[in-house]
Order: structure tokens, then C-alpha cells, then sequence
């Protein structure tokens, strides 16, 4: 596992599991596109 982030891509690179490569402090970094909500919930009602 690692960091988790959101940001905004185009409506044509946003289908479930598309792989991107994202620029973060002018390093490129690989990333993939997953459904809400990729972190699974802890707590019960």
C-alpha cells in the first residue's frame, strides 16, 4: 500500500483501473484510476 490521493483527470482517462502517470514535484509517479471509496471503512453503526 501507499499514499492516497484525488485529483481531476479527463473524462477520457477516467474508466476504473486506467493506469496514469502523474507529476508530483516534477517527478513523474505512477497512479490508477479506482472507485470510491478506496480506502474500506473501520467503524460500525
Amino acid at each position: 500500500e501507499g499514499p492516497v490521493a484525488m485529483g481531476y483527470v479527463d473524462a477520457d482517462s477516467a474508466a476504473n483501473g486506467q493506469a496514469l502517470e502523474l507529476m508530483v514535484r516534477g517527478k513523474p509517479l505512477p497512479a490508477k484510476v479506482v472507485a470510491l471509496p478506496f480506502v474500506p471503512h473501520r467503524y460500525k453503526r
